[in-house]
């Protein structure tokens, strides 16, 4: 799946957004890659990366321009009603941690998937 950035920033007072301010890290125009999508209390989150981070963002930002979406993605219902589409690595203990934390092994695990999902 890829999608294009059309704000850096979005304010939904209804909503308690994560990552609601990107304006550092996106331009509007940007293509991403998506990693994951996460349905959490009636908020879609995409997972893209900018080449170092990996982020959880309000798809609010983005449009879809290529709707095709991984095979690597696996789906899990969580307790709480939180719904995730991710790869299998995503759910693996404290993948997403070590990843946020440049650990080497979770660095070179996600570069493999990425050639994956970017085919």
């Amino acid at each position: 799946m890829r999608i294009e950035c059309i704000q850096t920033s979005v304010y939904n007072p209804a909503n308690l957004l994560m990552n609601s301010d990107l304006r550092e890290y996106l331009r509007v125009g940007d293509l991403f890659w998506v990693y994951g999508i996460r349905f959490f209390q009636n908020v879609v989150y995409v997972y893209i990366y900018n080449g170092d981070h990996l982020f959880e963002v309000s798809m609010e930002m983005f449009k879809v321009i290529d709707s095709f979406v991984s095979e690597k993605w696996k789906i899990k219902i969580w307790n709480d009603g939180t719904i995730t589409l991710w790869p299998e690595l995503f759910y693996e203990s404290e993948f997403i941690e070590n990843f946020a934390e440049h650990e080497e092994k979770e660095r070179e695990l996600f570069k493999k998937l990425s050639i994956e999902i970017e085919r």
